[in-house]
């Protein structure tokens, strides 16, 4: 905010007129409106940040992919959405990442899925391949064919040398031409084929990290999944974020503080 009397730095200027600042002060004003999902529109702008923000103090955090799906236990049918799939660039660890933008937001319940699901990444992909393989119906055949590419470049999926040939030519068809209905026969086809040579070279455990406000009754719930299991589970609360901001390498630096303090005061 400019103080009365006091010309603004030019600092405070451009904070004051960036669209970037313009949506954040709309974000906010939206939030208490009935229906309106806040926590949908701000994935996004903690999505630019998210591999800054992981790789800040350790090794380097690349983002796989949004939306994730992961099978419904509880329910027996059907597929729940991980915010992001991150990966250790150096192991190829998976990370399970969860942004909460409201305490009330946290679903204990719905933690405990993702703590099953963390235990084992050979089983998420095995769940997965009932998509691609055409046994659960889908109606994004492209759309599954990135997310299979996207896995497979960043470590986190094994291809033989016939699959990944498929998703190749595959993937070149689908980028050079856009993705038609008529398509889809075809590429469920290329899925189906590239299912059979997909799998993962060692079944391994999942980092689970929360992004979320700093509250006590998360932590202490977290603390209890990290108690009872053996597994990594971390909180990174919007305090943290928002005191680390000016060290984090980005090539945004202003703009993620402006985020960290918006999202420490939302």
């Amino acid at each position: 905010m400019m103080s009365k009397g006091v010309p603004p730095s030019s600092d405070e200027m451009r904070a004051e007129t960036t669209v970037f600042d313009a949506l954040l002060r709309q974000l906010k004003q939206n939030k208490p409106f009935p229906r309106y999902a806040a926590e949908r529109r701000i994935d996004i702008f903690i999505n630019i940040f998210l591999e800054a923000i992981l790789s800040h103090g350790g090794n380097k955090v690349v983002f796989v992919a949004p939306e994730f799906p992961l099978w419904d236990d509880r329910r027996g049918k059907g597929f729940f959405q991980l915010d992001y799939l991150c990966a250790f660039e150096s192991t190829n660890q998976p990370v399970f990442v969860e942004l909460k933008t409201d305490a009330s937001y946290f679903q204990p319940d719905r933690a405990k899925d993702y703590v099953r699901k963390a235990r084992s990444w050979k089983s998420c992909i095995e769940e997965l391949k009932t998509i691609t393989s055409g046994e659960r119906h889908t109606s994004h055949e492209d759309k599954y064919l990135h997310l299979v590419k996207s896995l497979h470049q960043t470590g986190l999926i094994d291809l033989s040398s016939d699959a990944l040939q498929i998703l190749r030519q595959a993937s070149d068809s689908v980028s050079e031409h856009s993705f038609r209905r008529e398509d889809t026969s075809r590429i469920s086809e290329a899925l189906r084929d590239i299912s059979r040579g997909m799998g993962v070279h060692h079944d391994r455990a999942a980092k689970l990290i929360y992004i979320a406000p700093d509250d006590d009754d998360i932590k202490s719930k977290l603390d209890s999944l990290r108690k009872d299991n053996d597994l990594e589970i971390e909180l990174l609360d919007f305090t943290y974020i928002e005191a680390t901001s000016t060290d984090v390498e980005t090539p945004f630096p202003g703009e993620l503080r402006r985020l960290a303090l918006f999202l420490k005061n939302l």
